[in-house]
């Protein structure tokens, strides 16, 4: 992979030992996953949003969320069968990579210099993870927007437990790009956006379908958040699949029992979710 890297590189005109800085938009695999081997090779600069320290010992060990995750399906009401993919799919890839501490950790509003006239502006944007930052150009006033605000499809919205609440997170960081009044934004999968604000706000809007549509389901009666899910999303979905829209579901659930919409009972092992308080 660093052999590709560097041909990358010189079909651009640069070679490996030109980048001294590294800058990720959060701490996932496909955002971050070849750091340590540049870093190692090339002494870079490594610049994260200082709160990526917290979880690195997270994304390099899975068993802890592992397990909690499977005690989470279990309280879910979902049946043995699901539990035990759940045990048995989510185990780390032998190819995953190990994060590392970054040496320039930046808070919301920090300067990354380009040159003595021009910077890459932070902006905190937490929800698709706890670390999870976008970029302004103070130049061109164009975003990089990382998995924030993607062109086609909503990001992944986890459930990490009962003291975070990413979708109030998340809704809350749309809705300062969505203030921004950006244009042009260059996401971190897909193609270029042209109205980065308004697709901000699109996003905004499919998480309130999403949200009205569970309403809807408990409306008719009680349910267990796996029941919501097979009401929410399509059947037959593949071991990945199903871990995602769960861990959707209970981002959702939770965020609507956080404003006082939903309430939750524990009853024959498992949650009960309920219209009202």
């Amino acid at each position: 992979e660093h052999d590709v890297l560097a041909r990358a590189f010189e079909r651009l005109g640069f070679a490996m030992s030109d980048l001294h800085r590294l800058v990720a938009s959060h701490l996932h695999v496909d955002h971050m996953g070849m750091a340590k081997r540049v870093i190692e090779a090339h002494a870079n600069e490594w610049v994260m949003h200082t709160s990526a320290e917290a979880e690195i010992p997270h994304y390099n060990d899975w068993e802890v969320g592992r397990v909690s995750l499977a005690r989470t399906v279990q309280a879910a009401g979902a049946p043995e069968d699901a539990i035990e993919r759940f045990r048995r799919e989510w185990v780390r890839p032998e190819w995953f990579s190990q994060a590392v501490k970054p040496s320039h950790p930046v808070e919301d509003g920090d300067q990354i210099p380009l040159s003595r006239t021009r910077y890459l502006e932070v902006i905190y944007t937490p929800g698709h993870q706890a670390n999870h930052m976008c970029l302004l150009d103070s130049q061109t006033g164009r975003l990089f927007s990382g998995d924030h605000v993607l062109p086609r499809i909503s990001p992944f919205i986890p459930y990490t437990g009962e003291d975070q609440d990413h979708l109030r997170d998340y809704l809350g960081s749309l809705d300062r790009i969505t203030k921004l009044e950006v244009r042009e934004t260059y996401p971190g999968h897909g193609p270029t956006i042209e109205q980065g604000s308004a697709r901000a706000h699109q996003i905004q809007l499919h998480h309130q379908r999403r949200l009205d549509m569970m309403l809807d389901v408990l409306a008719e009666h009680p349910a267990t958040p796996w029941q919501v899910m097979q009401s929410v999303f399509r059947p037959n979905l593949s071991p990945l699949e199903e871990r995602l829209a769960f861990q959707e579901t209970m981002a959702h659930l939770e965020y609507l029992r956080g404003v006082g919409r939903v309430g939750r009972t524990w009853a024959d092992d498992h949650w009960l979710y309920r219209v009202g308080s």
